[in-house]
């Protein structure tokens, strides 16, 4: 209030009752016009700050979703090839996205040799099919191997339009492939002919 009395505008973020007994969120400003007038302009909120409370929650679980499974989200925008990474903490938490879409020595640095083609196959696939899907293996934050499952689907604006994003996941399934090699080991040592 003290500033726009100043003659500059001041504005106020609060808490207010509605006649009907719910609460609302009002942003209330003073704008001087002349001496002695001021312009009181408010704006309803509350709309706003549910989406962005929603927002946070949904955000929220996602992370948590993405911790419990070993997740992590990924889109790349065509065509400037922009990547964003939504993935928990500790999940390949060192790895720049680009770095499973190039075919470099240098931008793969993460992937173990041998499977540095198959996550820039994988969206390749998938902008021309739809969809794909491929297992490779990368260096972990802690420098152990992991086995990683990553699921690309590729976004148009309609049937006959170029795609525009490419949209996939990561999966971590390193606990996966090390039970069933333990289970062909275990077959392997079995010299009795067996029938599953």
């Amino acid at each position: 209030m003290q500033l726009a009395q100043d003659g500059n505008p001041a504005a106020v973020v609060r808490r207010v009752r509605r006649k009907d007994g719910g609460e609302a969120i009002v942003r209330t400003e003073l704008i001087p016009i002349a001496p002695g007038y001021v312009l009181i302009h408010a704006t309803d909120l509350t709309e706003l700050y549910q989406t962005l409370a929603e927002v946070r929650e949904s955000e929220g679980v996602l992370a948590r979703a993405q911790d419990i499974g070993h997740t992590a989200s990924w889109v790349l925008r065509l065509p400037e090839g922009t990547v964003r990474w939504f993935g928990p903490r500790g999940f390949l938490q060192d790895a720049a996205m680009g770095e499973f879409f190039e075919g470099g020595d240098e931008t793969n640095a993460r992937v173990v040799p041998d499977d540095r083609d198959l996550p820039g196959g994988c969206v390749r696939r998938a902008i021309e099919h739809g969809s794909d899907s491929v297992e490779f293996r990368v260096a972990g934050p802690d420098g152990e191997t992991r086995w990683v499952r990553m699921y690309a689907v590729a976004t148009r604006e309609s049937p006959d339009t170029e795609v525009m994003r490419v949209e996939g996941v990561l999966h971590d399934i390193t606990e996966f492939h090390e039970r069933d090699e333990r289970y062909r080991q275990l077959l392997a040592a079995v010299r009795v002919p067996m029938l599953i």
